[in-house]
């Protein structure tokens, strides 16, 4: 049966001790079982691929609190249960004990306990991991990234970190399993963030005054200089002996207009999922001035907010779920609306366009020679 530990990060012992310790000066802590030198005691801990750091409670244990109880009613430290023991805080289990220990816990830590427990404060993860396994009064079973002798230690709990005071709650990076996924794939950026961190990154974005308030907005105007060529390889081909005319046709100003105008459409006609993600739909319009794209609303609710102020409210007062799907939706328009994407939506759109015009001028040219 697994030993517990508490989740509390230390509190005064409570058990009978000897009265050298007490002539001593030295006011011993206990941590689950472990009665220990305040000074003796050190968090361990390694990066992980998670959300937390795998951590573990390193200490040089004087005694052990026995269950029964002493003569006076107060539990006893039993002395002979002494040396380092390392606590697995991501499991609240006792991995090992009694490391390097002595005949009595009553003279203090030996020589041989102090070094070793400045030693292992200071191992990498491969080091440590197999100095638990090679230890004795190491339990088997109770971490399996340390009994595989895994390479990478696995996640730690964020939660017992916040319990230990290691970690603070607002900390928490609030993506889940799917938007990591996501940002590992590489198609879209969406690295750890907090809550904090999320509210903060919206607060900075872009927005543009709107008849009711302002609202986020991205630039979507033409001023850019864009490829108008309608050339594309590897898409529609199109014939030099156009190139004239269409540039014609581009001078006017309308057929960039309405390229740019086809691409946004997918945005503005219908309500905008993040990442396919229908439960959380974003509604969009053009600024009145119709140089921006204005988030309007966001699972049904009005993204209009008549000062800053408000929408920093306003998200601050969101779930994680809710404020995560709103920093999604942010960077997945960030990236589709960005000069870049834009410039070569623009290529393709400007490609067809030119394609379908040369397929009439050239039925024009013909019915000429045919005419003649």
């Amino acid at each position: 049966m697994n030993v517990q530990v508490q989740p509390v990060a230390d509190r005064a012992a409570t058990p009978v001790l000897p009265d050298p310790y007490r002539a001593a000066g030295i006011a011993p802590r206990q941590t689950g079982p472990f009665v220990h030198d305040p000074a003796h005691k050190a968090v361990v801990s390694f990066r992980t691929d998670g959300d937390a750091e795998r951590s573990f409670t390193v200490l040089i244990a004087m005694g052990h609190r026995e269950k029964r109880a002493g003569c006076d009613g107060r539990s006893a430290v039993n002395l002979s249960r002494n040396g380092i023991a390392i606590i697995d805080n991501d499991n609240w289990t006792i991995l090992a004990e009694s490391i390097y220990g002595q005949a009595s816990g009553i003279a203090g830590a030996s020589i041989r306990q102090k070094e070793a427990f400045g030693t292992i404060g200071g191992l990498c993860w491969s080091d440590f991991s197999h100095f638990l396994r090679s230890c004795d009064g190491y339990r088997a079973g109770r971490a399996i990234d340390i009994d595989s002798g895994a390479a990478r230690p696995a996640p730690g709990n964020f939660d017992n970190r916040v319990r230990l005071g290691l970690a603070r709650a607002e900390d928490r990076d609030i993506r889940d399993a799917f938007v990591r996924a996501v940002h590992a794939s590489g198609d879209l950026s969406l690295p750890r963030v907090t809550r904090r961190g999320a509210v903060a990154e919206i607060m900075a974005h872009a927005t543009a005054r709107t008849r009711n308030g302002i609202s986020l907005a991205w630039d979507v105007s033409t001023d850019y200089s864009w490829d108008v060529s309608g050339e594309m390889p590897g898409r529609e081909e199109v014939d030099p002996a156009f190139d004239g005319r269409w540039l014609l046709e581009t001078r006017r100003g309308d057929v960039v207009a309405a390229a740019n105008d086809a691409i946004l459409s997918v945005y503005i006609d219908e309500p905008f999922c993040a990442l396919g993600i229908d439960e959380a739909p974003a509604d969009l319009e053009m600024s009145p001035d119709g140089r921006s794209i204005l988030l309007a609303g966001f699972q049904g609710r009005e993204m209009t907010f008549a000062s800053t102020g408000d929408l920093s409210r306003h998200l601050s007062s969101m779930d994680d779920t809710d404020l995560l799907s709103v920093w999604v939706a942010v960077r997945s328009l960030d990236a589709d609306l960005s000069c870049t994407t834009r410039a070569f939506g623009m290529r393709m759109e400007l490609n067809r366009v030119r394609a379908e015009l040369e397929a009439g001028w050239a039925d024009e040219v013909e019915s000429e020679l045919d005419f003649g």
